[in-house]
This record gives C-alpha cells, sequence and structure tokens, in this order.
C-alpha cells in the first residue's frame, strides 16, 4: 500500500524567495510527471523543460537559464489557450537565450513560434510560405490573440 504526501506551497510574496518558487514548482514537475495520463501533454512538456533549463549552463555550451518568470508566463499562456486535442500540437522547448519556445509546424516554411522571456517579454513569429509575422505584446490576451491570428494562417496556407 503505497503513501501519499501532500505538498501545500506557500503563496507568492515578498517573503518567499525565488529559489523557494522554483522549488515549489520542481515538485509540482514531479507530481505532474507521476500523473501525466489525464493531464494537457503541453502543460506537462512545459514542466518537463523548465526542470531541465533552469539551471545556468543547463545545455553544456552555456546556455542562460530559463527564468521563474518565463516558465510562468507560458504556464499562464497554456492555461488559456485551448492546445488539447489540437492539430498540429505545440511542441515546447527552450533557447539558449532562456526564453521558452512553443511551436507550431504543419511542415517546411509554415511555422509559428511563441517565446517568453525573463521580465515578462512575449514575442511571436510566423513563417507562413513566403510571408513572415513577426511581433511582440506585453499583455497575455494579446499574445492569446497573435497565437490564434498565427494558427489560423498556419493551418488554412499549409
Amino acid at each position: 500500500m503505497g503513501m501519499t504526501l501532500t505538498y501545500a506551497p506557500a503563496d507568492s510574496g515578498p517573503g518567499l524567495s525565488e529559489a523557494a518558487e522554483i522549488l515549489s514548482d520542481l515538485i509540482s514537475h514531479d507530481e505532474i510527471s507521476a500523473h501525466s495520463d489525464g493531464l494537457d501533454r503541453p502543460i506537462c512538456d512545459l514542466s518537463e523543460v523548465f526542470h531541465e533549463a533552469s539551471r545556468e549552463d543547463w545545455d553544456g555550451y552555456g546556455a542562460k537559464a530559463v527564468s521563474h518568470s518565463a516558465y510562468l508566463d507560458a504556464l499562464a499562456f497554456l492555461n488559456t489557450f485551448p492546445t488539447p486535442g489540437q492539430s498540429p500540437e505545440p511542441e515546447i522547448s527552450a533557447s539558449p537565450n532562456g526564453e521558452i519556445l512553443i511551436e507550431w509546424s504543419t511542415g517546411p516554411r509554415h511555422v509559428f513560434t511563441l517565446a517568453f522571456g525573463d521580465a515578462g517579454e512575449k514575442y511571436y513569429a510566423g513563417l507562413f510560405g513566403t510571408n513572415k509575422t513577426t511581433g511582440r505584446e506585453d499583455l497575455l490576451e494579446r499574445i492569446v490573440a497573435a497565437a490564434e491570428e498565427g494558427l489560423a494562417r498556419l493551418t488554412s496556407e499549409a
């Protein structure tokens, strides 16, 4: 018979260090990995990427650590944006400059990418055959709208 331990993280605030918040997320990561059957695949992938890329030099070539704020922004996006069963399903990765990337692709020269950086930076870039789009948005609602438009173009122009 297995034992279940329950962990209730403290609310974020001025008394909680970034290291404590990261530890809380890593504990949640283990929980997510152990119970991923019923969860949204992109959220599980995000947790995995953050777990592996949240320290300096995570790639062995001097990569910058993914910040906790980039992780939280990407998580907020995934919790807002409907991805389950979506075609194509997004791929989640980290860039060497410390950003979390969420990318959809339907083939060569048909790709749409979101980048979540430190300090609330949110960028998007799309390549739709010979057409391109890029931009930066500060608000979650606007990056969601940019993603909806980009994915509509991606799936209609593929």
